[in-house]
């Protein structure tokens, strides 16, 4: 059965009320979003506090409890020291305006080479998520339940057909905020972010 779901089909005058739902009741005493939030203040990019944090972030969130499993703290700090110079060359995107295009090289790149779980498990929503701590204007955190009950849930076991399914739904998800961008900055200058 086809998925009648799209995240075009979303009402924009809903956005707000989404957001302040989120804000005032999702998870509200959640571990996880606590560190979340802490985690978003610290200003020691990629040190290794910042990445044991990061990698505490995605336990909370549950990363350890589902399909994909973290790989060892190690290997997963490693592999983000590895790819610092990829990761930082994103920083100043913002999903709103990026090329998409034009970074598309750089994100394939992380996509193959960042170790981030364990025993081949996919690694679709450990990416995202981890992405979206280290880039959070540019990557949105993205899950099976969530997610993908917009978009099939099944997974091609081929590397290049996996990070297309990824990349598709990046691309919505950029469309999407471009398309809503006035309704965004709105709430985000109310809230005293940027």
């Amino acid at each position: 059965m086809r998925n009648t779901k799209n995240i075009n089909n979303i009402d924009n005058t809903k956005i707000v009320e989404y957001l302040q739902a989120t804000d005032t009741r999702y998870r509200l005493y959640d571990p996880g979003r606590y560190l979340y939030i802490q985690f978003c203040k610290r200003e020691d990019y990629l040190s290794n506090e910042y990445i044991e944090l990061l990698y505490v972030v995605l336990v909370a969130w549950g990363m350890n409890l589902r399909r994909a499993s973290l790989s060892d703290f190690n290997v997963f700090h490693d592999s983000l020291i590895e790819n610092k110079e990829l990761i930082e060359s994103l920083r100043n995107e913002r999903l709103e305006t990026v090329d998409l295009e034009g970074i598309r090289g750089q994100v394939y790149k992380l996509y193959a080479r960042l170790n981030l779980v364990g025993n081949n498990a996919s690694k679709f929503v450990t990416f995202s998520k981890t992405l979206h701590l280290l880039l959070p204007n540019l990557f949105v955190p993205m899950d099976r339940t969530y997610t993908l009950s917009y978009y099939s849930s099944y997974f091609p076991k081929d590397m290049d057909k996996h990070f297309e399914k990824y990349w598709n739904i990046m691309t919505d998800m950029a469309q999407f905020a471009q398309n809503n961008l006035s309704v965004l900055q709105r709430e985000m200058k109310s809230k005293g972010k940027s």
